[in-house]
């Protein structure tokens, strides 16, 4: 709900399940499926990756490495969040920490 009532964004997706016809970041060795994506007024594709607090792993950390990496070479405009329920470690986002980013992105 929050996404959608935000006034800079111009619209945003849910990625479906995992499989040859969803959005994929690749590494050769791993595929990585975003959860969102989110597009704003600003000119800025915002990919958000998920997870609850029991999912945080080395496996999910090889991911969220694969995400940064890819926005770092896309472009400014290209932006990869991690957001994770309520544990804000390093490189994730609670979800109230992670509206203010949206909000000025």
């Amino acid at each position: 709900m929050y996404i959608t009532s935000e006034e800079n964004v111009v619209f945003w997706h849910k990625f479906g399940n995992r499989g040859a016809a969803n959005f994929c970041l690749n590494a050769g060795y791993m595929n990585h499926y975003p959860d969102f994506l989110i597009h704003t007024i600003f000119g800025n594709i915002i990919l958000i990756e998920t997870k609850g607090n029991h999912l945080l792993n080395q496996d999910n950390q090889e991911k969220d490495k694969l995400g940064t990496r890819w926005a770092s070479m896309v472009g400014n405009q290209y932006k990869y969040f991690r957001v994770s329920e309520t544990i804000n470690t390093q490189g994730y986002y609670t979800f109230d920490s992670i509206k203010n980013v949206i909000k000025n992105l």
